[in-house]
């Protein structure tokens, strides 16, 4: 049977392929539901311009479905069962620095900060999603809702396939070379990252404290 495909667009990929579904159950009405989930196909995943997760518009997903098969009511439930839901951890080491204000004050005063991003699997369904680029895990940096850094600097303009079985996990890791912690002082920054296979994201958070 032939497939025809339909794009739908959300803050989120998830968002996006339940927009794609619902152009799809217009498109192709009368069907029964019982098997929706089982014929829907995602065929592509991108994102349409960059920014930190949520913007409205910025990710579109293609999906198809075979013309004939059974498609009456999709809704969210498409998203979790085509893409399962991950559980997310995010970890910034150290995520606590003293600035020394001892005079007479030090210039600069640069932190190295690993961040460590995982993506676990506790579903019975194997994950398998895709990046359009090798930067899988967007990291950004936020003082005061304002970017200070936004990570990996250089990605790879290939597509990066991403599988993790059911029990697994995904590891993720990123350098943020701080190259002046003064100009943060008394500040809680704010690290989101985004696993771009399927929109999710997670944050943690960084303290600057001061010393004299």
């Amino acid at each position: 049977m032939e497939r025809k495909t339909f794009t739908g667009h959300g803050a989120t990929f998830e968002e996006a392929v339940d927009a794609a579904a619902q152009v799809a159950l217009a498109t192709l009405p009368d069907r029964n539901a019982a098997d929706a989930l089982d014929t829907v196909k995602i065929e592509s995943m991108r994102l349409l311009y960059g920014g930190i997760a949520g913007y409205i518009g910025t990710r579109e997903v293609v999906v198809s479905v075979t013309d004939g098969a059974a498609l009456t009511s999709l809704g969210p439930g498409i998203a979790e069962s085509t893409l399962p839901r991950l559980v997310l951890a995010l970890a910034a080491a150290p995520n606590e620095i003293t600035v020394d204000m001892m005079p007479p004050v030090r210039h600069p005063q640069p932190h190295r900060i690993v961040l460590t991003f995982e993506a676990s699997n506790p579903t019975r369904t194997t994950f398998e999603g895709s990046a359009q680029d090798s930067g899988v895990v967007r990291y950004t940096v936020l003082c005061g809702g304002k970017k200070v850094a936004a990570l990996p600097e250089i990605v790879m303009d290939v597509v990066t396939p991403v599988k993790i079985d059911p029990g697994k996990k995904y590891v993720n890791h990123a350098i943020w070379n701080m190259a002046e912690a003064t100009a943060f002082i008394g500040q809680e920054l704010r690290v989101v990252a985004e696993f771009l296979p399927n929109g999710q994201s997670v944050a943690t958070t960084i303290r600057v404290k001061v010393a004299f």
